[in-house]
């Protein structure tokens, strides 16, 4: 699927995210591949303009529509093998990022020992 605006999901939002005819200008245009959604190396949706980026954010799209940004990745099952890596580690970056001040002020205020070794006897 290439025209958001279809999905009553997606509609809301459609006309705030890149599509590759706003990203690259191609020296023999194609209405079809221009049409498909500017995917960023995760499979996450990009913006149109840095104000749509908010309520674009989180927001992945792992389907037949990845085909013009990363290949048939998503829309083949050979390419699950490749795909599936760059869309886990999408969601987790973005997830750790989110909160990374949360996570890493828990991770270097942790103070407990772990393993402590009792000499003599």
């Amino acid at each position: 699927m290439t025209d958001l605006g279809l999905r009553p999901e997606l509609s809301a939002f459609a006309d705030d995210v890149a599509v590759w005819r706003d990203v690259h200008a191609a020296a023999k245009p194609n209405a079809l591949i221009d049409a498909h959604p500017y995917l960023g190396p995760g499979f996450q949706m990009t913006a149109k303009t840095p104000e749509a980026a908010e309520k674009l954010h989180g927001l992945f799209m792992f389907n037949y529509a990845a085909l013009a940004s990363l290949g048939l990745s998503a829309a083949a099952l050979s390419g699950l093998r490749y795909a599936l890596p760059r869309l886990v580690e999408g969601v987790a970056s973005q997830l750790f990022l989110d909160d990374r001040e949360a996570i890493l002020g828990d991770y270097f205020a942790y103070a407990e020992e772990e393993f402590t070794l009792e000499v003599g006897g």
